[in-house]
């Protein structure tokens, strides 16, 4: 969110602007007129012990 929160405000001020739709990211779903972040799960990491 913040990248894209930071790329309206700057580029906001160009004669043309036309901000991008947040659901093209694939970060973001539109739930009862609402955007929510999409959460993505990534795999548990070893639990090994490492030794140096």
């Amino acid at each position: 969110m913040a990248y894209y929160k930071a790329k309206i405000w700057l580029t906001a001020t160009d004669k043309d602007f036309q901000p991008d739709d947040p659901l093209d990211t694939g970060a973001w779903k539109l739930e009862e007129k609402s955007l929510n972040p999409v959460w993505m799960k990534k795999p548990k990491g070893s639990m090994q012990h490492v030794s140096s």
